[in-house]
């Protein structure tokens, strides 16, 4: 586990988090995953590091839900640069799902 992340360890093969150095701007940045009882992901958390600190963790934070049958219900995915209107940041998406084939997907 990495300082600053705040990510839980995981020990049944699932991430918890990543980071690397972002070529751009040359900025450390990260994700931080979290999971549901079921080992689904349900939360992904973006962020800077900034020394041992995860700042910025509004940019590409995303979360996910699931039906019964443990299909993709919903995904939330916020979006960046900042100077986007709070209509243009987020993209939801709901997919419905008859079995186990996506029927639609709107976003």
């Amino acid at each position: 586990m990495r300082t600053g992340l705040a990510n839980t360890p995981q020990y049944n093969g699932n991430i918890s988090g990543q980071t690397w150095r972002d070529t751009y701007n040359n900025e450390r940045a990260a994700y931080r995953y979290g999971y549901d009882a079921l080992s689904r992901l349900t939360s992904s958390t973006y962020g800077v590091l900034s020394g041992t600190t995860l700042t910025q963790t509004n940019r590409y934070n995303e979360n996910l839900t699931y039906d019964l049958n443990g299909n993709t219900k919903s995904m939330l995915r916020n979006g960046y640069p900042a100077y986007l209107p709070p209509s243009q940041k987020k993209v939801c998406c709901t997919a419905e799902v008859r079995g186990t084939a996506l029927v639609v997907l709107t976003c």
